[in-house]
């Protein structure tokens, strides 16, 4: 898992400065993993009886905080006090106006059931659960630290399909991972990153072409002049915008990355406006689906400018999501942006940010829609030209056969003078 780093605007650089810790420290029990300062998530496992903790992190520059108390680089944190079940302790460094987080989950085993048994079960008898917390269970956080689940309880969520997009569950933004946590960004003021080949350091750009060809198959497509933001561990990637059908709006990166989204009025697709921006209709749904994303694993959904999470859902075991979520009368009426938020397969972050725009009728979006397309087959010239060479080839075949009917009748002709030459010779 990655850094999460937050900041108040996007500038003209090609990376997001991430300040980082150099070493993290806790009083009792070991960090599960061992500490890395690109890994920003923990789980610590303790027996029952430990009831406070202390934290000492060191980093080379700007200021750091143990659950929101400023804490010297180096020194130990206040006692923290602890309770049986899971315990949220976070760090956050800051520096140059930028914040990772760190967070350490740190489990206190609940009592013994009784002194009798001389070996603990690791399965509970349904009689024996009556009033015992359950134990969190960290191993699940040392095989995938990159799934640690929410210390809260919250709604199954189930992967959509393309045919059946599954309602995004609501959730609260301070019980998500970092992961999936929103990345404030503005899509006004974005740099234009390059992509560099495998071939040689030169970098070349991300053409429209390249997009083109790395969108949905279909002959209604174009690339649109629109913003768009995409951050793998909070660096830039190229990424273009492209309107598929007139109703889809689709993020295509050079990896071949795909976030589509359309808005639907029931089962049918309302119009991008003139723009290329998805219409956001209220009191109907939108739809969301993509690929390249760690398989079963959580994205998180959100509107901006001030972050509203529309809700979370599931990737199926592809890394792929269908996924819908309402459009409520309270989301303001004017431009947004949306942004879809998750982990890849090797484990990097992905935040994937797009202009959208709420409007308030399907009136008011048929009457700003994109015009349709119009497709020509062939240049109009070459078609002309084409026409001409065939009224060539018509009127040359028509002489050849007005000539063939007529041969038999010309050398008569021809004959008959002969004839009458010899005669007036006679």
């Amino acid at each position: 898992m990655s850094r999460f780093a937050t900041a108040s605007s996007v500038g003209t650089a090609t990376t997001v400065p991430t300040p980082t810790l150099t070493n993290l420290i806790i009083s009792n029990g070991s960090l599960i993993p061992a500490f890395s300062t690109s890994q920003a998530s923990y789980a610590v496992a303790l027996g029952n009886g430990v009831q406070s903790i202390t934290v000492t992190p060191t980093l080379s520059s700007g200021t750091v905080t143990v659950n929101g108390v400023s804490v010297s680089s180096g020194s130990a944190s206040g006692s923290i006090s602890l309770n049986v079940g899971a315990n949220i302790i976070t760090v956050s460094v800051t520096a140059s106006g930028v914040t990772s987080i760190y967070t350490i989950t740190v489990t206190v085993a609940a009592p013994s059931g009784g002194s009798s048994a001389p070996t603990p079960t690791p399965t509970p008898t349904p009689t024996s659960t009556t009033n015992r917390t359950p134990t969190p269970r960290p191993t699940n956080l040392v095989i995938n630290p990159l799934t640690i689940p929410t210390p809260t309880p919250s709604p199954s969520i189930i992967p959509g399909t393309i045919s059946r997009p599954e309602p995004l569950v609501p959730r609260i933004i301070d019980s998500l991972i970092n992961a999936l946590r929103p990345r404030i960004v503005d899509l006004t003021n974005t740099p234009t990153p390059q992509v560099t080949t495998n071939s040689t350091s030169q970098p070349s750009t991300f053409t429209n072409q390249q997009a083109l060809q790395l969108s949905q198959q279909t002959e209604d497509k174009k690339v649109v002049e629109l913003p768009s933001l995409v951050l793998v561990n909070n660096e830039y990637q190229p990424s273009k915008v492209v309107v598929v059908d007139n109703t889809t709006a689709q993020i295509v990166t050079p990896g071949g990355g795909l976030l589509n989204v359309a808005a639907k009025d029931g089962d049918n697709s309302i119009p991008v406006d003139n723009r290329g921006r998805v219409q956001m209709v209220r009191e109907n749904n939108v739809e969301t689906e993509g690929k390249g994303m760690a398989p079963n694993t959580e994205f998180a959904v959100y509107l901006f400018s001030d972050p509203i999470l529309l809700g979370i859902g599931k990737t199926n075991a592809k890394g792929e999501f269908f996924a819908s979520f309402p459009v409520e009368d309270k989301l303001p009426i004017g431009d947004h942006t949306l942004q879809v938020n998750g982990l890849l397969p090797d484990g990097k972050t992905a935040s994937i940010s797009m202009p959208v725009t709420v409007v308030d009728s399907i009136e008011t979006a048929k009457n700003q829609a994109m015009p349709k397309t119009i497709f020509v087959s062939e240049n109009p010239i070459d078609k002309a030209l084409k026409a001409l060479y065939w009224m060539l080839i018509v009127l040359a075949v028509m002489m050849f056969l007005i000539a063939a009917a007529n041969r038999k009748r010309f050398f008569a002709l021809f004959r008959r003078r002969d004839n009458e030459e010899e005669t007036q010779t006679i």
